[in-house]
């Protein structure tokens, strides 16, 4: 969902603590790396319209393994916040399949009847534990050549633009 130079500017401070930190230290990388991220991330272009339109038509949530603080200020800033009506982070659960659960439980729904996006090969790993239909998108973390559809039956797709991702949601859900 995110881009931009701010993943330029992490590699940079990434690289600064590559060394045996101390506490303080890694203290405050975490606090510039939560900076970074609150200030500087970006939708990808056409996300933003594509997050309006689907809210129109479908209950839309997150599951994320990034924390509150690393969330929700973010989706606030970009205001994008009211188009989710449940955000879950790891500070919910550290892992996917029991968040996928909760949502499945809150809307009375089968986890098979949700629908997932992803950019992360272990999120795809975790949608098909959790018997997720799942659209993996190749324009984030990890690229086309990382989703193996065979490997991965909860797979209905690879995406490799916002637009192909909605013609894969209209087509499938």
């Amino acid at each position: 969902m995110f881009s931009g130079s701010y993943d330029t500017e992490l590699e940079l401070l990434l690289k600064k603590y590559e060394a045996t930190e101390t506490l303080e230290e890694r203290d405050k990388r975490k606090e510039d790396y939560t900076y970074l991220k609150q200030t500087k991330a970006e939708l990808y272009v056409g996300v933003y319209d594509l997050l309006y339109l689907l809210s129109k038509e479908y209950t839309l949530t997150i599951n994320t393994s990034a924390s509150y603080v690393n969330c929700i200020p973010i989706l606030e800033r970009l205001d994008i916040i009211n188009y989710f009506d449940l955000i879950l982070t790891r500070d919910d659960d550290m892992g996917k399949v029991k968040k996928f659960e909760i949502i499945a439980n809150r809307y009375q729904i089968k986890t098979s009847e949700l629908l997932f996006v992803t950019d992360s090969l272990s999120d795809v790993i975790q949608a098909q534990e959790a018997n997720v239909p799942t659209i993996a998108v190749s324009y984030g973390i990890h690229g086309k050549e990382y989703f193996n559809l065979s490997q991965y039956s909860c797979i209905l797709d690879v995406a490799d633009s916002v637009d192909e991702m909605l013609m894969v949601i209209k087509n499938k859900h």
